[in-house]
């Protein structure tokens, strides 16, 4: 399994931020904002990173489970 890097990481976030500020629903009223965008494509990014974690963990203990059904 690949880890994802951080750049591909905010690369999503940014992403996610852009599809979701540009959606026809979602309006952001602040005063600044760009810093509002700012700290929404930080915490998405964090979720993002926080399931990465998971996964990776997830695929380690699933990989020793199967290795200790194998034989010697």
């Amino acid at each position: 399994m690949t880890r994802m890097s951080r750049e591909r990481l905010f690369h999503l976030a940014d992403r996610i931020v852009a599809d979701l500020t540009s959606s026809e629903g979602v309006v952001i009223r602040a005063p600044d904002e760009e810093k509002v965008r700012g700290q929404l494509r930080a915490e998405v990014f964090r979720v993002l990173e926080d399931e990465v974690k998971l996964e990776e963990t997830i695929d380690l203990e699933v990989r020793r489970t199967l290795g200790s059904y194998s034989r010697a």
